[in-house]
């Protein structure tokens, strides 16, 4: 996959030699500052046409050959979020910022056809629906900081993304569900932290006092009360490889037979239940417990393979 976000300027990229030819290319800000990403970075004008038009060709011309599959465009959040830069840009331009976002997207897919894959870092339980609005032109979404809470008790938050991530995979969307071993929260510019103090901060202590089998049970729970055909799960504990502890390691658990599911999670409260075919799941997002009974045992040399032995 090819990867370009579509507000974060980034180096590197062959294609940015042509933005010198494009006159208002990024933001400014109403003071006159054209660093609005982490007082560091530039944005992408996306009211710009011109703009468009050049971060699509080179979306084109990278996907047109044949090794790419398709292209992640991440970012989006930051466009669909209302609040962010809105006090730095105006109302206005924000609107228009939207408004361009989805033109794009549109004219992306017409441009890369049916045969290439457009998959969004989109979905998010901070946003009215989710984001499920602005899904319909990619093929699906990557899901990070899934337990980073905005406007809700955690509980709530985490609720909300579960439900609106089983209407996306049963729409036959690509869900990549990415999550940490520890905090699994949202980009810090996209929107303030919880204040010290809440339940969400009192429970991401608490998660991180906990042991590495009982967090990677209870993340694997929550992406099989959801996951459909095309879900994908991937669970790390960062991307230091010089530190990371699963680097080049293979849960068991992801060898172990599974079977189709027998149908829906149910929901009761803030606990859900699903049964597959070899696996019964439970999962209480109120005291981030879950369990996973398999019905086929691991083989001793299953058991050396996984990360918590």
């Amino acid at each position: 996959m090819y990867y370009r976000n579509v507000i974060v300027h980034y180096g590197g990229y062959a294609a940015n030699e042509m933005l010198k030819n494009i006159p208002g290319a990024f933001l400014v800000g109403r003071d006159g500052r054209d660093k609005l990403i982490r007082n560091r970075l530039q944005a992408y004008d996306l009211t710009n046409k011109a703009l468009r038009e050049w971060w699509i060709d080179a979306a084109e011309q990278v996907c047109s050959d044949p090794a790419i599959d398709g292209i992640f465009v991440d970012g989006v959040v930051k466009i669909l979020e209302p609040t962010f830069l809105k006090d730095v840009i105006g109302e206005e331009k924000k609107a228009g910022m939207l408004a361009g976002y989805v033109t794009m997207m549109e004219d992306l897919r017409k441009r890369l056809g049916p045969h290439k894959l457009i998959v969004g870092n989109i979905l998010r339980a901070r946003l009215p629906d989710s984001g499920l609005s602005y899904i319909k032109a990619l093929d699906g979404s990557y899901i990070e900081g899934f337990e980073g809470a905005v406007g809700m008790s955690k509980k709530d938050y985490v609720a909300k993304g579960i439900r609106d991530f089983q209407r996306a995979a049963r729409q036959g969307l690509i869900i990549a569900y990415t999550c940490n071993l520890g905090a699994n929260q949202q980009d810090a510019d996209e929107a303030p932290r919880s204040p010290a103090g809440s339940d969400n901060a009192i429970g991401d202590l608490a998660r991180q006092n906990r042991d590495a089998k009982s967090r990677f049970t209870y993340q694997l729970a929550i992406f099989l009360v959801c996951a459909e055909k095309y879900s994908y799960f991937y669970l790390n504990d960062g991307y230091d490889a010089k530190t990371s502890k699963m680097w080049m390691t293979r849960p068991a658990e992801y060898d172990r037979p599974l079977g189709p599911p027998k149908g829906p999670a149910v929901r009761n409260g803030y606990t859900y239940t699903r049964e597959f075919e070899y696996a019964s799941v439970f999962l209480d997002i109120e005291k981030e417990e879950a369990t996973i009974t398999w019905k086929a045992p691991l083989q001793p040399s299953e058991v050396e393979a996984g990360i918590v032995k």
